[in-house]
């Protein structure tokens, strides 16, 4: 392995929204390492709530 490359690790971490303990996987952190992303603040499912809010919020704004 070349000393550059770094090796993910499955890490636990806490949702702010609902608290619950989710698992960000190795493959999850470097596909985010690669992009250059911030770690997760929530779990699937409330990510899913969030995406779903935003997206009636924007069409929302469309229709006035």
């Amino acid at each position: 392995m070349d000393n550059n490359e770094t090796t993910f690790e499955d890490m636990p971490l806490s949702c702010c929204d609902c608290g619950q303990s989710f698992v960000w996987t190795a493959g999850q952190r470097r596909f985010y390492a690669e992009r250059e992303l911030s770690q997760p603040k929530r779990c699937s499912t409330c990510r899913q709530i969030k995406r779903t809010e935003w997206a009636t919020r924007d069409a929302e704004r469309v229709e006035r």
